[in-house]
């Protein structure tokens, strides 16, 4: 069969039966509700799909089903808000809806264990429930993050045998990644659909050529480009090679910035100078640093990839380096808060701070691996009283972070403090008066900056003292 043009407002794509030349309407659902699979759902919605979400999490499918995303995430509620209401994104927890549907969309989760070893339960599980409901010209695609040569050795596997069907003949099966980045572009729209869902390329990998066709055809018919690549290890290693990336260039950006702090020197301006160097097609493209990594996937993709590495007989350093290097950068910014505290006359103990962002990242609600959370540890440990606040971040959700240390507003958060810590630049952090807050805060107050999100002349100008990653204290 063939995919043809997608019927936007029917609900689902339109298909070719290559027997007898008739049309129908192809069904879709997403298996595994966590923040990649209700993005996923939602832009399939805005393409005007109908999509069947399944979560094994009665909680999760009740909370989705009511209009309400795990993670708040730009426009995010809101899509999922208006698609629950019209009948377009219907959630269960029933494994059997996937009987009705032609493509199956899985996102299941694969976090890490305690040793950095992959944890593919979930995918695993994942696959023995779909098998049950399998069916002839089922398309079966991947999202989810996995070690590469999971796809043929552990998923084909189960399915294959489970269903009594055969790959590439019986139903196809191909890896094709998640790409989107958090709080980064849910707030543009193009055309009434995601930016970023549109514009990102595909990695498209099938287990045979009829898989990876299929895969192809099934994104293509959504207008949304694609990169085919020879197998599916091949599109799984390509996932983990751009976090491997990501998390080192941060790295580097890290370590650049502690060297400049100790020169003197504004890391911003020498990754701008240094940035402008042409190379190949494009140029010298360093990051910016920060006060740590979080999320789902840089904290976690580097360790498959030295988990990997040492299944085929490697011992792979650089993997290993960032996420050493990014995980110390929480320690760093406790560093510079004392730093900050001691140049102002007083210690860490029973001073107030004001920790500004529980979210791992701007313009998202998403405390996954925040290294809010390792900060609040060492500050509470050593004395401090903080007050944390996050917008973004919902009450039960900032609890688990900073636990007593929440509070509910910018007001409480600022009385008194002794030094503010900005943690995750969200948008409302971002418009903060500086004069207007200073009566509420103590005489001096110090300003740290995680994220160099506050204008340093504006802060000084208003009588705090300023201190930033990749700057120290500001002159």
């Amino acid at each position: 069969m063939t995919l043809g043009q997608i019927g936007l407002g029917t609900g689902f794509i339109r298909l070719t039966n290559e027997l007898n030349g008739e049309e129908y309407m192809q069904k879709v659902s997403v298996v595994g509700l966590g923040y990649v699979g209700t993005v996923l759902a939602a832009c399939l919605c805005e393409k005007g799909l109908s999509v069947h979400g399944i979560d094994v999490d009665e909680e999760t499918v009740d909370k989705i089903g009511r209009g309400t995303p795990l993670v708040s995430d730009g426009l995010l509620p809101a899509l999922i808000g208006r698609h629950t209401s019209d009948g377009r994104f219907r959630v269960t927890t029933d494994m059997s809806v996937v009987r009705n549907t032609d493509v199956i969309l899985v996102t299941v989760g694969t976090p890490l264990n305690e040793d950095h070893s992959p944890d593919m339960t979930e995918v695993e599980t994942a696959c023995r429930c779909i098998a049950k409901y399998l069916r002839r010209q089922h398309l079966v695609i991947f999202r989810s993050t996995v070690v590469p040569g999971m796809t043929d050795e552990v998923i084909l596997p189960i399915l294959e045998n489970e269903s009594g069907l055969k790959a590439g003949e019986g139903f196809m099966l191909a890896f094709c990644p998640e790409r989107l980045g958090e709080g980064t572009r849910m707030t543009d729209f193009e055309g009434g659909v995601l930016e970023e869902f549109n514009n990102v390329p595909v990695i498209v990998g099938g287990v045979d050529s009829r898989s990876t066709g299929r895969a192809t055809e099934f994104w293509n018919s959504l207008g949304m480009d694609t990169v085919r690549v020879s197998s599916s290890r091949a599109a799984e290693l390509a996932k983990l090679a751009d976090n491997w990336w990501i998390d080192l260039n941060i790295a580097i950006a890290n370590e650049l910035a502690l060297l400049c702090e100790r020169m003197q020197v504004d890391s911003c301006e020498v990754i701008e100078a240094a940035n402008t160097l042409p190379k190949n097609r494009s140029s010298v493209n360093i990051l910016l640093p920060g006060c740590g990594v979080g999320g789902s996937c840089l904290p976690k993709d580097p360790w498959f990839v030295h988990y990997l590495g040492r299944k085929y007989g490697l011992e792979l350093k650089t993997c290993r380096l960032s996420r050493e290097i990014n995980d110390h950068m929480p320690i760093h910014m406790y560093g510079l808060i004392t730093q900050a505290l001691e140049d102002n006359g007083r210690g860490t103990r029973d001073a107030k701070i004001a920790v500004l962002g529980l979210a791992f990242k701007q313009s998202t609600g998403d405390t996954r691996n925040t290294p809010a959370a390792p900060l609040i540890r060492l500050l509470t440990k050593n004395g401090a009283e903080v007050r944390a606040f996050d917008p973004w971040v919902g009450k039960e959700e900032g609890k688990k972070v900073a636990g007593e240390c929440l509070v509910d507003s910018l007001e409480e958060a600022f009385q008194g403090s002794d030094c503010i810590a900005l943690v995750s630049a969200q948008p409302e952090f971002r418009r903060i008066s500086f004069d207007e807050i200073r009566t509420l805060v103590a005489s001096p107050c110090a300003v740290v900056d995680g994220r160099r999100a506050f204008s340093s002349e504006e802060v000084r100008r208003n009588g705090f003292t300023y201190w930033a990653i990749g700057l120290g204290k500001g002159s």
